[in-house]
């Protein structure tokens, strides 16, 4: 298992005010801080290994909850951390996911999604498509343009920038021991939280 490339909290670049959190105990102390009023809306997206027959069904590599101005990362492959991770879904008031049709099977196949959380959780996407019907894409980086004016460079610049040729090599071998992997990861998901606020 990779550690983190980034330990403690962080200024999140691209997302004016936010920050990134990452590594035990951190990770663990900032969701505490977060719920320290009681239980709050939180955004949920994880990072797999892509789709394909070499990603294998649903392998989680880390799973993200943020508030509008703080993400924390945490790794399901720590028992520390899955625990922490079943905790704050279990804590939270609502949980918002771009996408939910991947995510939270992908949760479940890893038992880190109980059944019981269905109900709590909505889909920016589907709030998306209701709002701008027909073809024009409703990805979550064109969402945060359309709706809130972030700009992001494509995925895929960055992984050619790492050497990888597509998507799906970025996504097999990129991890939580690359810096950008996890700035990628927390913009992902105080995104998803500021567009619920739209």
């Amino acid at each position: 298992m990779p550690q983190p490339a980034l330990i403690g909290t962080y200024p999140l670049p691209g997302m004016p005010g936010a920050t990134l959190t990452v590594g035990w105990p951190h990770n663990a102390q900032k969701m505490a801080e977060i719920f320290r009023n009681g239980p709050v809306k939180l955004a949920d997206d994880i990072e797999t290994f892509g789709i394909g027959r070499d990603a294998g069904p649903g392998k989680i590599k880390c799973d993200t909850f943020a508030t509008e101005r703080e993400a924390v990362i945490f790794d399901p492959r720590d028992p520390r951390d899955r625990a922490e991770i079943l905790r704050a879904q279990a804590y939270a008031s609502s949980l918002i996911m771009h996408n939910a049709p991947f995510d939270c099977p992908s949760k479940a196949i890893n038992d880190l999604f109980p059944i019981e959380h269905v109900d709590k959780t909505t889909d920016t996407l589907v709030w998306a498509r209701l709002a701008t019907p027909g073809l024009i894409p409703k990805d979550l980086d064109a969402c945060l343009e359309r709706y809130l004016g972030i700009v992001s460079e494509p995925i895929l610049k960055l992984f050619r920038s790492l050497g990888y040729k597509s998507k799906r090599e970025g996504f097999l071998n990129l991890d939580v021991d690359a810096p950008s992997y996890l700035f990628g990861a927390a913009s992902d998901a105080v995104g998803t939280a500021r567009l619920d606020s739209v």
